[in-house]
């Protein structure tokens, strides 16, 4: 996929000192302070496209062994483009979370479950502690996962 600076774009990322441009190219985006996102557009290659288009998979790499709150969507237009923002948990989710939560705690008892226990909890704590915290939007989409 190639990045593409847009009529959104209002900030460069540029390769670190002593790296070529072959190496590392600029990456345009848009930084949206008001969600406290940077979001960067991409177009992908006619074979990507293809892959895509016959139910093929978009691939999102991070390097190193920490995942950073992130968000993969497609938009027709720039301007759908700052619409894009996953949906918050409302507080009949919140509950559901919550009584899960209980049950596992109860079920596991300090067995291997007890690690996916603590991740639902702190994803709970982080969607209710701040619902405009773009982090807390993919903290809600782990809770919705969890309960469905």
């Amino acid at each position: 996929m190639t990045p593409i600076k847009t009529n959104l774009c209002n900030f460069t990322y540029t390769a670190p000192a002593g790296m070529t441009a072959e190496q590392c190219g600029d990456l345009h985006c848009m930084r949206n302070p008001e969600n406290h996102t940077i979001t960067s557009f991409w177009k992908p290659e006619p074979e990507e496209a293809a892959a895509i288009a016959s139910g093929g998979l978009v691939m999102l790499t991070i390097h190193g062994l920490a995942h950073p709150p992130v968000f993969i969507g497609a938009c027709t237009t720039e301007e759908n483009a700052k619409l894009i923002r996953p949906p918050l948990l409302n507080q009949e989710e919140l509950y559901a979370a919550m009584g899960k939560l209980i049950n596992h705690i109860e079920a596991c008892g300090g067995s291997p479950q007890l690690t996916t226990t603590v991740m639902l909890a702190s994803d709970i704590n982080q969607a209710i502690g701040n619902q405009w915290n773009p982090a807390s939007e993919h903290a809600a989409q782990r809770v919705r996962a969890i309960i469905a």
